[in-house]
């Protein structure tokens, strides 16, 4: 490989690199509230927080451990589903908060110490750890929908849960209404007695007040089976939502980092317009796919650890270790094809690994920093404050590495840097020039264009259509889909599955 062709491979890779890790950093908050939002499903199924101490009147695996009569299994798993119902849907909206920043939190009665209390099985406490006035709930997840109704309709019902406010199973939650509904009608035409007008009083409130639950009836059965499953399952879902977002951001500072690089070029005269906005979007697209997958990687994993009984492993799930060591690791084999392929030697692929792993670090770190600083500022939808701050840091983390290995090469990588930037700023100057011999309107065009997969990747999908969307991207970039032919989705829920990447 030619000299020229050599060093435009490393600029390409240092380019990458820098844009994985500002995305990293910019995604660090992000990853960490979807993580912790994650967690809850792991303290459901633990039936504790091992960060706090608190312990659940039962978790989800010790309830699936219960005690079955051979006569009445289907009785017994029945009554065991409402409770693992209880601990899911517990679970479940205090995921939901965690992710919309609200300070609320669901719990069982049973969890603070009102066990079997006759008034709700679950309320929502505020900030301080208070009950909300008005927010106990009976959670009645019966065989089916005729049961709830006959039992509501009853005298000792109105007489043990005055208030009339119910939760119901999801897949339930409309047959019930209306058959509610359909109850009052066929009351209000009789000739009500004093008892009747109670009973017709109380399905009024019953109906006005019916909450849909969190978890279906299905639901509720699986997590009384296979809690782990389940509990898997709800994790693959936070994560697949965090990587989305993480592809949202990643997407918009690759593309942005690549929009910088490809300007020069164009500049320079080493690419035509053409070239470089189709470099532009396929790095965008690389960007997002890749942020996707550290995102999903990343929510899963610190998910587990920030639930772990072991304060070392928890304190590392806290501080987003687990995206530092994936991206590095992806680096690492982004790196070692290069090394397989002729494109760098042994001394530069060891000396690359460990640039990158001190640059993901540090850059990371900055790009919190450059939030901090510079706000929301945006320039072309791409976040100045995480572009910059991870910019500078990228440098300085290379720089420090660079020093660990000797001044002289820092020294030499310093002046190429001050020449570099020397001559990009004279470039600069011809810039206005230069743009008045571009086709403008071309140009737009063809940023539409871009603009279009920027708000497609941005569009809420259902996992089934980003596992397409994906598959489709690799295909398009002539790239093995890293998780084989399978759904993204499938894999993370196999134990065995391990990342190839080609």
């Amino acid at each position: 490989m030619e000299n020229s062709s050599v060093d435009k491979v490393k600029k390409e890779k240092n380019n990458s690199n820098i844009a994985d890790a500002v995305s990293l950093g910019a995604n660090s908050e992000m990853l960490n509230q979807y993580s912790e939002a994650g967690k809850q499903f792991k303290v459901a199924y633990d039936g504790i927080d091992h960060e706090t101490g608190q312990k659940l009147h039962q978790g989800l695996k010790s309830i699936a451990e219960s005690k079955v009569n051979p006569d009445y299994a289907n009785q017994n798993i029945n009554q065991q589903a409402g409770y693992s119902a209880e601990v899911l849907d517990t679970a479940k909206q205090n995921a939901q908060n965690i992710k919309n920043g609200s300070s609320e939190r669901a719990s069982r009665t049973d969890d603070l110490g009102r066990v079997n209390d006759t008034k709700a099985d679950q309320v929502i406490l505020d900030e301080f750890g208070n009950v909300k006035s008005g927010s106990e709930v009976q959670m009645k997840f019966l065989k089916n929908d005729d049961a709830f109704i006959n039992n509501v309709s009853q005298k000792k019902y109105s007489e043990h849960y005055p208030d009339g406010k119910y939760s119901v199973p999801a897949d339930q939650y409309d047959a019930i209404k209306a058959g509610l509904k359909e109850k009052i009608a066929a009351l209000e035409k009789q000739q009500l007695t004093p008892e009747k007008q109670k009973q017709l009083d109380y399905l009024k409130k019953v109906e006005k007040n019916l909450k849909k639950s969190e978890v279906s009836k299905t639901e509720a059965i699986e997590a009384r089976i296979n809690p782990d499953k389940v509990t898997i399952k709800e994790i693959a879902k936070v994560s697949h939502e965090a990587g989305v977002n993480a592809a949202k951001i990643g997407a918009g500072v690759g593309g942005g980092i690549s929009l910088i690089t490809n300007t020069f070029a164009v500049i320079k005269g080493e690419k035509d317009v053409e070239v470089a906005l189709t470099d532009t979007g396929v790095d965008t697209l690389k960007a997002g796919v890749t942020s996707y997958g550290t995102g999903v990687a990343n929510t899963a994993i610190a998910s587990v650890m920030k639930n772990s009984s072991k304060e070392i492993v928890r304190s590392l799930g806290k501080s987003n270790a687990p995206a530092y060591i994936i991206q590095t690791a992806i680096s690492t084999v982004k790196s070692l094809a290069r090394l397989c392929r002729g494109e760098i030697n042994a001394y530069e692929f060891f000396q690359e690994i460990g640039k990158n792993g001190t640059m993901l670090l540090v850059s990371a770190q900055g790009a919190l920093i450059g939030s901090a600083v510079m706000g929301g500022a945006a320039i072309g939808g791409v976040l100045v404050g995480p572009l910059i701050g991870g910019l500078v840091c990228a440098l300085v983390g290379s720089a420090i590495y660079d020093y660990t290995i000797g001044m002289k090469v820092l020294n030499e990588e310093i002046d190429a840097f001050s020449l570099q930037l020397s001559n990009e700023i004279m470039l600069l100057k011809e810039y206005q020039a230069r743009l008045m011999s571009f086709d403008l309107d071309k140009f737009k065009r063809e940023t539409d264009n871009f603009n279009v997969v920027g708000e497609h990747i941005s569009q809420d999908h259902s996992a089934e259509d980003f596992n397409l969307m994906l598959k489709s991207t690799y295909k398009y970039l002539g790239i093995p889909c890293p998780w084989g032919e399978g759904s993204l989705d499938e894999f993370m829920q196999n134990k065995s599955g391990v990342l190839t990447f080609g």
